[in-house]
């Protein structure tokens, strides 16, 4: 396997007709991870080329409670666990601790084990092994790693299937489009890093282009963005806009859904709109966009030309040519 940390595997032969015979029966299916909405978000493919190899399986997603709903919500798994039960985290600490039968968690009993939190040659593997019966376990590294040939580029999403290329995983079916075309363009001007955010003044005059032009403009911010930006700058906003302040991640989904499409910085809320189909508008500084784009249904891409990665280096006038499909 390509991945870091490779498997814990039997020889070819007895690995082909396991996964034969999986495939045919029902195939319980658990993945590990604990990252960010954006990272979770972008295990959709994986989670749908899943589907399609083991038709009849079950997937278990093991993550930060508010994402598995998300992605409970996406048909994207079936059943979701606690990333943070303290009996899991204990799986991190000194292999052999207490015996197997001391901390039992459900999602081990599986066919197969994807680990998205270990190498496969750490104390989290030490007590898989032991604590997970027989389940095959696979492991994979959620984020590139440096050292591709030069010139190419992977997006994430392939990164993932390709480490796991001993399951055969075909390409992820696509998403289908959800957007009411009456409805109003979202736009988000937060993200988990400040420099990973075009300026909300831009933001405001991309609002007030599109208000010009006919399309309604409602303002998301988050408890990230209420925090970080100035108490008078978002009153201001919200004075000449609509805007819904902080809501519930549950929510995102049926709100965005309603417009039109999104327009926003590389952040979780972005990945969250293109996975429930809705078009987006996502602007990248420092990032990759070809390695960490958002994957939907149509999804756009503004990036500073050039070396620079400053988000003030976009112009209003690449980005309002990037929205013209929004409008």
């Amino acid at each position: 396997m390509g991945g870091p940390g490779g498997t814990a595997s039997a020889g070819p032969v007895i690995r082909c007709a396991l996964l034969k015979n999986l495939a045919m029966a029902e195939t319980v299916i658990t993945l590990v991870h604990t990252g960010a909405l954006g990272d979770t978000l972008l295990l959709a493919p994986l989670l749908r080329a899943l589907r399609v190899r083991f038709p009849g399986a079950r997937r278990n997603i093991v993550t930060r409670p508010a994402f598995g709903r998300v992605l409970q919500t996406l048909g994207l798994a079936e059943q979701w666990f606690d990333g943070n039960d303290p009996r899991h985290t204990l799986w991190f600490a000194a292999e052999n601790w207490g015996d197997a039968s001391a901390a039992p968690l459900e999602w081990t009993n599986c066919d197969i084990l994807i680990s998205a939190v270990s190498d496969g040659r750490d104390a989290w593997a030490a007590n898989a092994a032991r604590l997970a019966g027989p389940a095959r376990r696979l492991f994979f590294n959620p984020t590139p790693a440096p050292g591709l040939p030069p010139g190419e580029t992977l997006h994430v999403t392939e990164f993932h299937r390709r480490q796991l290329a001993e399951l055969a995983l075909p390409q992820a079916p696509g998403v289908p489009p959800a957007r009411d075309a009456a409805g109003p363009v979202f736009v988000h001007p937060g993200s988990g890093g400040n420099g990973k955010n075009w300026p909300l003044p831009c933001f405001v005059a991309l609002a007030e282009r599109f208000k010009g032009a006919g399309v309604p403009v409602h303002f998301l911010f988050g408890e990230v963005e209420m925090e970080r930006m100035p108490t008078g700058a978002i009153a201001a906003v919200s004075q000449a806009f609509p805007c819904a302040m902080n809501p519930p991640l549950d929510a995102l989904p049926k709100l965005l859904r309603t417009g039109r499409g999104f327009v926003g910085n590389d952040s979780g809320v972005a990945h969250l709109a293109a996975a429930f189909g809705v078009p987006v508008a996502a602007l990248f500084g420092p990032s990759d966009s070809e390695m960490w784009r958002p994957v939907g249904p149509r999804v756009a891409v503004v990036q500073p030309k050039g070396r620079s990665a400053l988000m003030e280096h976009i112009s209003l006038a690449r980005v309002w040519e990037a929205t013209a499909f929004l409008r």
